[in-house]
Formats: structure tokens, C-alpha cells, sequence
């Protein structure tokens, strides 16, 4: 089988004003189930740090070069892609600048159901010719609205600066209203923004989340709006929970209010994604300390928790935990609701002379039951650079996953069952170094 490390041979490329974006695959591949499920791969891509400032601060290495600086962009890759052993074969991309950033829980890309709307966060602006270090990058919570109507003709369509303190972003399946978590010198909060009838978004009411006790180690992780759209979740660090909320729109703003009590779940739980039938809000545990005091250089074996969502009148409870890999900043739930995947950055962000440094992180599958709750580990795979975005295609028969150093995207199979497992299919398509979020337009 292919390794996904394993060195990759060009089938066709161009380099762009915004970056360098190339189509790559591997030509050992197996040619009959290569390429995902949907319309459209997108991926989005942060120029402005390497992997390493994870280590040190450092935006550039030790050198502080800063000629590895790319510019940010979004790439669109047609579906499907060519077999990776066809001779002369391309793949129709397109590629524009929009300004994003690693630097935040990994959900700062939301898209619409439709895939003609995605929606960007950058939470830090872009370096400036002066900036070494981490904290030179200015503050920001930039919501930057993407056409993708005609995916080959991607356009900016609108902007929106919230400010400094937004973490993620979440798109109700409506598609006309946002949602973006924010740290506040008062606590968390819920900033709702009005998307819909295309161009600039608006800004329509902020909402305290006067429910959660703040605090010195307290921060904001994941917002994510129910599979229905009449629930709000939301993962807490410091206090380690998950809280729900109901939500009702009138008139020119957003009323929001606690639904039951929050639920405890295990340290750090960056991310968070709903199950697609609603009953179920899994959480992925970094073990990293608190908001104030990341230990992410320590941290232990990550894992996954279940949360039974009991509706809106409360009644939330924790199902299950389940291990996975060290750091898993990546987390994806198949869209059958069969299979939960975890991408584990696990120490690829250190320098290669640290004794503790991994060439690359791993994946973990777990096959969920969407019914129960029931979550097992599978098994683990070696991949690419911090694997922190990862995407099931539409049908959930491929994952898709990043690799932040290589600027690729490695296309996997997935084999569904009691115990589902998953096999490198040769692919990688290469779209600048720092992607950091990958999605699937159907």
C-alpha cells in the first residue's frame, strides 16, 4: 500500500498569483476508487507561519526567514480527480486569496448546504514584514464570505471584523445566520450575524453566555448549530463541558438561553461536531491543561466523549469516552453517522533534532453507533503533518485530511463495519503549505 509520506510524482500543476497550488498523486495508487464523492474539494490554506512556531513562537524557524511566507487562500479542486496513474491526466482548479488562520480551535470554515456559500474566520491578520513571532500577528475575528456558485470562478463577496476574541464559526442549515464564539473580558459569547441575501454579512445582536462561571483557565472552544438547527452547542475549556443552548430570532436580533445544565466531558475539548441524526454532540479532548496554560508539548493520549442531547428542555448526559490519538485537533463524524475520525497532530509540529518529534500524526477511526452513542476505537494510521482538518466525502466512503507542511490533501478509503478501517488510496492534491481545513462541496 502506499504511505502517505511516501514520495509523490506531479500530474499536473500551476503556480498562482496567491501561492503555489499543485495536483499531486502518487502513481502506485489503486485507480478505481481514487476520488471522493461530491462536486468539489475546498481547502483553505494559512501562508502566514510553519509548522514549528507551534514549538517556539517562531513564524518562520530559527532563521526567521521569511521568504516561506505564502499568501492565504481558499483552492477548489473539481470532482472528480484524475486516476493517479493516468498518463497526462489534470484536474480543474481554481484558487484566490482570503485571509485565514491556524491559530484557533479548527472550525473557522463553515459552507453552506448547498456548497454555493463558504464563510472563512481569521482570527490573526497577516504578518507583516517585520513580524517573527506568534504575537506579532494582529488580532482580528475577520469573517470573509466566499461565491462559490460558479466553484470555478470562486469571488469575495463580502467581509465582516467582529474583532478580536472570536474562535469558530458555525452556519445555521438555513444558511442565513452565523453564529461566532467569542472570549469577552466578561466571559463567552455568541455573536450572530445575518448572512443571508448574499454580500457583506451583518451583525445583528451579541449574546452573553451568562450560564458558564468565568475564569482565568476559561475559554471558548467549538460552536456548532444542531443538524435541525433549533439547538446551539458549545465546548468549554477550563470547565471541560459541553453546553447547549435554545435560541429564537425576533425581529432585528437573537434571544439565547441555557438548555439544562452543561455536561462534563475530558480535558480540553477544542472541537465538537453533532451526529447527523441531532441525539448525540461528540467532543474531541486534547488534554492540553487549560485555556491559560496549553501544555501541548505533555500532552497524554487524547479521547473522544459522547453527549447525549436530551432536547430542549435539558436532560444532557455523558454516554461514553473513548481513546484516541495524542492531540486530536482533527475531528470528523461520517455523514451515515457509522464512523467518528480523530486527526492527532501528535508532535509533528517540533523540530526534527527534538528527540520527542513525529514525522508526521495519525488518524484514528472509531466506529460510532448513532443510535446508542456506542463509540470504539478501530484502529490507527500514520499521516501527514497536523492532521487537524479532516472531512468525510459526501458518501462517507473517503476521508480527506490535511497535511500542514506538504500543503496537501491525502485522499483515503474508508471501510465501513463493526470495525471500519481505512487504506491510503496513492492521492495527495497539493494546494499550498498551511492547509489547515478541508471541505467537501456537493
Amino acid at each position: 500500500m502506499p504511505q502517505p509520506n511516501a514520495p509523490f510524482r506531479l500530474i499536473a500543476g500551476l503556480t498562482l498569483a496567491a501561492g503555489s497550488a499543485w495536483l499531486i498523486g502518487c502513481g502506485a495508487g489503486p485507480a478505481s476508487s481514487a476520488s471522493p464523492a461530491g462536486g468539489a474539494i475546498i481547502a483553505v490554506s494559512d501562508g502566514d507561519l510553519v509548522g514549528t512556531a507551534f514549538a517556539d513562537g517562531l513564524l518562520f524557524g530559527r532563521d526567521g526567514d521569511i521568504s516561506r511566507q505564502r499568501a492565504d487562500a481558499l483552492t477548489v479542486i473539481a470532482l472528480p480527480l484524475p486516476e493517479p496513474g493516468e498518463e497526462g491526466a489534470s484536474a480543474r482548479f481554481a484558487q484566490i486569496e482570503v485571509m485565514n488562520s491556524v491559530l484557533g480551535a479548527p472550525r473557522s470554515v463553515a459552507m453552506s448546504r448547498d456548497g454555493n456559500d463558504v464563510f472563512v474566520l481569521a482570527t490573526r491578520g497577516r504578518a507583516a514584514s517585520s513580524a517573527k513571532e506568534m504575537r506579532d500577528l494582529p488580532g482580528m475575528g475577520l469573517i470573509t464570505r466566499v461565491d462559490l456558485s460558479s466553484p470555478m470562478s470562486p469571488r469575495i463577496a463580502g467581509r465582516l471584523d467582529l474583532g478580536r476574541g472570536v474562535t469558530t464559526i458555525s452556519l445555521h442549515p438555513s444558511g442565513d445566520l452565523l453564529a461566532a464564539l467569542r472570549n469577552t473580558s466578561d466571559g463567552l459569547a455568541l455573536d450572530f450575524v445575518d448572512v443571508s441575501g448574499g454580500g457583506d454579512p451583518r451583525l445583528i445582536s451579541t449574546a452573553p453566555l451568562r450560564n458558564i462561571q468565568p475564569g482565568a483557565g476559561v475559554g471558548a472552544g467549538t460552536v456548532a448549530f444542531s443538524p435541525s438547527g433549533d439547538a446551539i452547542a458549545v465546548t468549554v475549556l477550563g470547565h471541560d463541558a459541553v453546553a447547549f443552548y435554545n435560541f429564537e430570532r425576533s425581529g432585528d436580533g437573537v434571544a439565547v438561553w441555557a438548555s439544562g445544565e452543561p455536561v462534563g466531558v475530558g480535558n480540553f475539548p477544542y472541537v465538537g461536531s453533532w451526529a447527523p441524526n441531532g441525539w448525540f454532540f461528540i467532543t474531541a479532548d486534547l488534554m492540553w491543561g487549560d485555556a491559560s496554560t496549553h501544555d501541548i508539548e505533555n500532552a497524554p493520549q487524547g479521547s473522544v466523549s459522547v453527549v447525549r442531547f436530551g432536547g430542549g428542555s435539558g436532560g444532557h448526559g455523558h454516554v461514553v469516552s473513548a481513546f484516541v490519538g495524542q492531540s486530536p485537533e482533527g475531528l470528523a463524524v461520517s455523514p451515515r453517522g457509522d464512523m467518528i475520525a480523530t486527526g492527532n497532530i501528535g508532535m509533528s509540529f517540533l523540530y526534527e533534532d527534538d528527540h520527542r518529534y513525529t514525522r508526521g500524526g495519525t488518524i484514528t477511526l472509531l466506529s460510532f453507533n448513532s443510535e446508542t452513542g456506542e463509540a470504539m476505537a478501530a484502529g490507527e494510521w500514520p499521516t501527514g503533518a497536523a492532521p487537524q482538518g479532516l472531512t468525510f466525502d459526501a458518501t462517507g466512503g473517503h476521508l480527506l485530511v490535511n497535511d500542514f507542511e506538504s500543503g496537501a490533501v491525502q485522499v483515503w478509503r474508508t471501510q465501513a463495519g463493526d470495525r471500519p478501517s481505512l487504506r491510503f488510496t496513492g492521492v495527495r492534491v497539493g494546494v499550498g503549505r498551511g492547509v489547515h481545513a478541508v471541505l467537501v462541496k456537493p
